[in-house]
């Protein structure tokens, strides 16, 4: 019966009656605007604008340039290892390109043996722990007060001995920690150590697997297990210790 009625209404009854409907409609929907308004759209304005200007208001690209400093060094950690340690496989072979680039320019002994053996154990682990480290000893140096780096040069210091005296005791924490957190995460490491390593660079994870898989040696294997348990437990409370010093020699710096 309705739909008849707002059939047969004439055409200008009808489109008032649809502007007045998208009057309401627009009405119930201002609250929701508003709020997607205030909480979403202008805080990312804000955050955008924020993330072009200088300390004094000027506009600058600084930023960003920090940060793509630190995305080449993260954004790689995000790819699976496997896909990485095949990568460094391809780049490391007799035909890969870094043996390929040295017999091109002629160098002696080219191409040389940088798989299956400790020194392409190196280059896959110390890739894969890079990120890690880094991230560690950026927190740190971003936390050291540059004032006493500027007051030591105001007083006569050179670079090299503002650098020994000062900045190396203030982030000797920090490299200790990263040190250590590498070592932690190497030590259980089994995935680049297998593909990259040879027989005579046998890894405790290695071993695990072959004494499980191939001697079928549970005992011996769950032994190994605790072993590497133990010592990661005793590197993170190392860690912890090697922190809490850096802490408190922070603190005694600024007082």
């Amino acid at each position: 019966m309705a739909a008849t009625l707002t059939a047969g209404a004439p055409a200008g009854s009808r489109k008032l009656l649809a502007s007045r409907r998208t009057r309401v409609g627009i009405f119930y929907a201002l609250p929701v605007v508003i709020y997607l308004l205030v909480l979403f759209v202008y805080p990312i304005f804000s955050t955008l604008l924020l993330s072009l200007k200088n300390a004094d208001g000027s506009f600058t690209l600084h930023w960003y340039a920090d940060a793509l400093a630190m995305l080449v060094v993260v954004v790689p950690h995000f790819v699976s290892a496997l896909v990485r340690t095949y990568g460094w496989i391809i780049m490391l072979g007799d035909k890969g390109l870094v043996n390929e680039t040295l017999t091109a320019m002629s160098v002696p002994g080219a191409p040389f043996q940088l798989l299956y053996n400790e020194l392409g154990v190196v280059i896959g682990t110390t890739s894969m722990m890079l990120p890690y480290t880094v991230l560690l000893l950026y927190g740190v140096m971003r936390g050291v007060d540059r004032r006493l780096l500027a007051a030591a040069s105001s007083m006569g210091a050179g670079k090299v001995t503002i650098f020994r005296r000062i900045y190396l005791p203030l982030v000797a924490p920090g490299l200790a920690s990263a040190g250590l957190l590498s070592f932690i995460l190497s030590l259980g490491y089994y995935i680049t150590p297998a593909l990259m390593g040879g027989p005579n660079q046998t890894m405790i994870a290695t071993l695990i697997n072959q004494q499980v898989t191939k001697e079928n040696q549970w005992n011996g294997a769950a032994a190994q297990g605790v072993i590497l348990l133990v010592l990661t437990l005793a590197g993170l409370l190392l860690v912890k210790v090697v922190t809490s010093l850096g802490a408190s020699r922070k603190k005694r710096s600024a007082t």
